[in-house]
Formats: structure tokens, C-alpha cells, sequence
């Protein structure tokens, strides 16, 4: 028995197919999932400009950013760098110890993993 049909369908995407290949394809996707097949009525995206890397949902990620998401996001750059980054401003001031790093590390990897 097939199974379900794609509302989804990413067409002519470079596909990340697996140990460093890549193949012009279409990746059908239903309910969040990679299916078989897809319906007619499916939607169709032109990915022909894009890479596709099936089950990467992340692919670029600041760990440290998880710490303060959401805190100085209306400032422009500048300001917003010296709050983000304070250790690139005035390393000497900005002390981080051995444990905050580790428990931050833990955090961001369950923020992957969830």
C-alpha cells in the first residue's frame, strides 16, 4: 500500500543525496516528512537555484545566541554586537567561566535536539 501523498514537492533541487553527493531531484513532502509520491494537487517550488539537504532543519546556528534570544533585537548592529558580544568589546571585563560555557553548551544542544 502506498503512502501518503505530498502536499509539498521541492522541484530540480541540488539534493544532498549523501557522502559528499549531490543530484539534480525532487523531494516529495508530506506532513513534514519526506514521502514516496505526490499528489497532482501537491504544491510545486522551483528549488532549481537551491541546495536541499533532507532532515537538516538548522543549518546555520550561534549557540551563544540562545542565551539572549529575543532581548536586543530592535537595536541596530553596532549597539546590538556590544550586548551580544561583550567579550569581543572589552574581553578583560567579561569574565566566562568554565561552567557557564559548558551549561550554555547543554542548552543550545537541547534546543537542536528538540
Amino acid at each position: 500500500m502506498p503512502g501518503p501523498a505530498a502536499e509539498l514537492v521541492l522541484r530540480n533541487g541540488l539534493v544532498d543525496v549523501g557522502a559528499g553527493e549531490f543530484r539534480r531531484a525532487d523531494v516529495a513532502v508530506s506532513d513534514g516528512r519526506i514521502v514516496e509520491s505526490a499528489s497532482k494537487h501537491a504544491e510545486r517550488v522551483d528549488c532549481s537555484r537551491f541546495l536541499v539537504v533532507p532532515g537538516m532543519v538548522n543549518a546555520h546556528n550561534h549557540s551563544n545566541e540562545n542565551w539572549f534570544r529575543g532581548m536586543w533585537d530592535n537595536l541596530p548592529l553596532e549597539p546590538w554586537m556590544l550586548f551580544s558580544y561583550p567579550n569581543l568589546a572589552a574581553p578583560a571585563q567579561s569574565p566566562c567561566c568554565r561552567d557557564d560555557r559548558r551549561i550554555n553548551s547543554l542548552r543550545e544542544l537541547k534546543a537542536i535536539l528538540l
